[in-house]
């Protein structure tokens, strides 16, 4: 891949990332269709695009890594998330790492296409459904681990890990600013992992 297509990709991925339509999925659309890719190829390529996005999500919230550890609900809420997200995300995969060398293009296609119609209803019920005024201090162990658990999903290209997690702090009647705010930090551990289970077979090949 040339530094006009990286540049371009890296564009899209920061474009699309702060909005709630898988940017997974998009760039996996893109890779297969307009960079003819490989399926194994566009997944690994998925996953390291989002190094930007932990970049930027460090630098935006900066002040809440800094003071971390003087807040332990968020603490905790971290430390839950990133847990059952491992749980989740491992599972869906190598589910799919696995699965993956099955699909022809069009099937892949088709699969992410699925998953970005699932995103869409996700969004739609979040649409009508109103924010509730919880704060994390709020969030039971319970509710973390689901929302750690839904994000553990996104990990399949076509499914929104900001949709979803948003749609989840909701339901557990998080206000609107702060599921934002959950949704993007909580995104920091788990991109990290992701890449390092990508890494990690390179390593030591």
């Amino acid at each position: 891949m040339d530094y006009l297509s990286g540049l371009f990709l890296g564009a899209l991925q920061g474009l699309l990332e702060w909005l709630p339509v898988s940017s997974s999925g998009q760039s996996m659309l893109v890779l297969l269709g307009l960079f003819g890719l490989s399926a194994q190829a566009a997944f690994t390529y998925g996953i390291f695009f989002h190094l930007g996005t932990l970049f930027a999500v460090l630098l935006k919230y900066r002040i809440d890594w800094l003071k971390i550890l003087d807040n332990p609900p968020l603490t905790r809420f971290l430390a839950v998330t990133t847990a059952f997200t491992a749980a989740s995300g491992l599972f869906a995969y190598y589910l799919l790492k696995r699965s993956m060398s099955t699909f022809s293009g069009e099937a892949l296609n088709g699969f992410v296409g699925l998953l970005l119609v699932v995103t869409g209803l996700i969004l739609y019920h979040m649409r009508r459904r109103d924010f509730g005024t919880k704060d994390v201090s709020a969030l039971s162990l319970s509710e973390s681990a689901v929302v750690g658990l839904t994000q553990g999903f996104s990990v399949l290209p076509g499914i929104s890990r900001s949709g979803a997690t948003v749609a989840a702090l909701a339901l557990s009647d998080v206000r609107q600013d702060e599921a934002l705010r959950l949704s993007f930090l909580m995104s920091v551990p788990a991109v990290a992992g992701a890449v390092a289970v990508e890494i990690a077979p390179r390593m030591r090949a």
